[in-house]
């Protein structure tokens, strides 16, 4: 499957400092937008030291991590992106349009959507306080 990437991931995969880079790769399940595997978001790992043949970055002070990809540990930063198919809703309805649904993370987080917190509102008194009277 062709996968389609977010405008980003190209300015960023050819600058000048790295060396490789990395798309992350999730099968999802059968509903899921197949370009970020119903994740909503792609990831991509820019390297810009590396190959080694060992892990390099838990003794670095800098914020650089390290990613093993085919038998070599590379040292860098990772970037994540709202999938350009599904808008980061990841799940497509009819006709390849992202649903109107809340991604998979946020589902599994128990963060309450916008529209439970209103409902919820609806249902009981709420005290709203000033900052001023804190």
């Amino acid at each position: 499957m062709d996968r389609h990437f977010p405008s980003e991931f190209k300015f960023l995969a050819t600058q000048e400092a790295v060396k490789a880079c990395f798309v992350s790769e999730v099968q999802g399940l059968p509903g899921d937008c197949p370009n970020c595997g119903g994740v909503g978001v792609l990831a991509i790992f820019l390297a810009t030291e590396g190959p080694y043949q060992a892990p390099t970055a838990p003794y670095r002070s800098d914020k650089k991590t390290s990613h093993f990809h085919d038998g070599a540990w590379w040292v860098g930063k990772t970037s994540c992106f709202p999938c350009p198919d599904c808008k980061g809703l990841g799940r497509l309805g009819v006709g390849g349009q992202p649903e109107r649904q809340v991604p998979w993370t946020h589902k599994r987080s128990g963060i309450s959507t916008v529209q439970e917190e209103s409902e919820r509102f609806e249902e009981e008194e709420v005290q709203v306080v000033e900052w001023s009277d804190v």
